[in-house]
């Protein structure tokens, strides 16, 4: 028997590469998937969803008292520097500090909670801000009244906030 007659070795043999490889392959990804999903934290945007719908009712009521004293606002990001300005049809005391919140529609550990203070007359500042760029929920109120809006940054520097059942919250 000569040297070409004998059998190949196993490894030199391409199907078996391919059964071998293809199940190797799916093993090696799968573990890549599961370790990229642990290591990456995907956190929900509200924790507590089933007491935010009990309170519905209240965040309501909050909006429809804004809505009946003709209360909306409008605000502007310069240079980092945040400025409101509130308006009412009805003579309104305003807060010494009014908190705006930032929130991403997606990921909620990029949310940004900004204190205001009051320089008079409905007029609030903030000297510096920092969101990041992209679509942002933004909401302020007491617990009296609620405004909200949207603001997609950078591309915006203004926009107007108004109680939710307008039917024109946000533009």
């Amino acid at each position: 028997m000569s040297d070409s007659d004998a059998p190949m070795p196993w490894y030199r043999i391409p199907i078996v590469w391919i059964v071998f490889g293809i199940p190797a392959f799916s093993i090696v990804f799968t573990l890549c998937i599961v370790w990229i999903s642990v290591k990456t934290f995907d956190g929900v945007v509200v924790d507590d969803y089933y007491r935010k719908g009990l309170e519905i009712n209240r965040e309501l009521a909050r909006d429809r008292h804004a809505v009946g004293i003709g209360l909306q606002g409008h605000a502007r990001i310069e240079d980092s520097r945040l400025s409101v300005q509130l308006e009412s049809d009805v003579g309104t005391p305003w807060p010494e500090q009014l908190v705006l919140g930032f929130y991403h529609p997606g990921i909620s550990n990029r949310d940004v909670i900004v204190n205001l203070q009051h320089v008079g007359f409905g007029s609030y500042e903030a000297a510096r801000v920092e969101i990041g760029n992209g679509k942002w929920n933004v909401s302020t109120g007491t617990d009296a009244w609620r405004l909200e809006g949207k603001l997609f940054h950078p591309n915006e520097a203004g926009f107007r906030l108004r109680p939710f059942d307008t039917g024109v919250a946000g533009e």
